[in-house]
């Protein structure tokens, strides 16, 4: 019977935890393939919109005094 491994004394119902992944070459070759491209692309498209971001929340608290920074920002929610 296909669907894992058996139970711990080798009968009854197949482990649930236990799942057996069959990648083909193909598949496998993408997954190496997409993964080295896409994991760069992703962590920089993160840091540019990081940085893009960070002139507006740099704005929002570049004309409050020391003591309104000391307080959370309450006015950005509405």
């Amino acid at each position: 019977m296909e669907g894992g491994r058996r139970g711990r004394d080798g009968g009854g119902a197949p482990d649930p935890f236990v799942h057996e992944l069959r990648l083909t070459g193909a598949q496998r070759a993408k997954f190496y393939l997409l993964g080295t491209v896409l994991a760069p692309l992703r962590v920089a498209l993160a840091f540019v919109v990081l940085f893009l971001i960070w002139p507006f929340a740099l704005l929002q608290v570049l004309h409050r005094s020391e003591e309104e920074l000391k307080e959370p920002l309450t006015d950005w929610r509405r």
